[in-house]
C-alpha cells in the first residue's frame, strides 16, 4: 500500500526549525517509532511513524536541534544515490559495519522509490540526526 503524506501534514514539518527532540520511544513488537519535539514556542509535539522497516539515531545529546524534518517526495527530492546512501547509512554502525545485506538494502531502497516506504529524515543544527524507514507518518 502506498504510504501516504497529506499538505497539512507537508506544512506542518517546515514548523519544526529549531525545535528540540526530546524523547524518542521505539516499540519494536508493533512497529512504531515515536519522537517528542519541544517546538521553539514551548509546544511538545510527538511525531509517530508507524510499519518502522529500519531506524537510526546517531549523537543525541542533552541538547538536539532540528534543522529540518524531511520526507523524500514530499518537502525533499532525492535522487537514487541518496537514497541508497540514506538507507545505506540506517543499516550501518557508527564504526561503518554494514548490518544489512546488499539485497535487503536495495529492497528498502525500491520501496521508498516506489512510495511503499517514507524515507524520514531529521536533519540537525545541533545533535542527534535520525533517518526513518516506515509506512505512515502522523503529527
Amino acid at each position: 500500500m502506498p504510504c501516504e503524506m497529506t499538505m497539512e501534514k507537508f506544512e506542518r514539518l517546515g514548523t519544526f526549525h529549531d525545535a528540540e527532540l526530546r524523547t524518542v520511544s521505539h516499540k519494536a513488537e508493533s512497529e512504531l517509532l515515536e519522537l517528542g519535539f519541544e517546538k521553539a514556542d514551548g509546544q511538545f509535539v510527538v511525531v509517530s511513524l508507524r510499519g518502522v522497516a529500519a531506524f537510526r539515531v546517531s549523537d543525541m545529546r542533552t541538547q538536539n536541534v532540528v534543522s529540518r524534518l524531511l520526507v523524500h517526495g514530499t518537502n525533499i527530492q532525492f535522487t537514487e544515490d541518496e537514497i541508497v546512501d540514506r538507507v545505506s547509512w540506517v543499516s550501518r554502525t557508527c564504526d561503518g559495519e554494514q548490518l544489512s545485506k546488499p539485497a535487503a538494502i536495495h529492497t528498502l531502497v525500491q520501496k521508498v522509490k516506489s512510495g511503499q516506504q517514507l524515507l524520514f529524515m531529521l536533519e540537525p543544527s545541533w545533535g542527534a540526526e535520525m533517518i526513518v524507514i516506515a509506512e505512515k507518518l502522523a503529527l
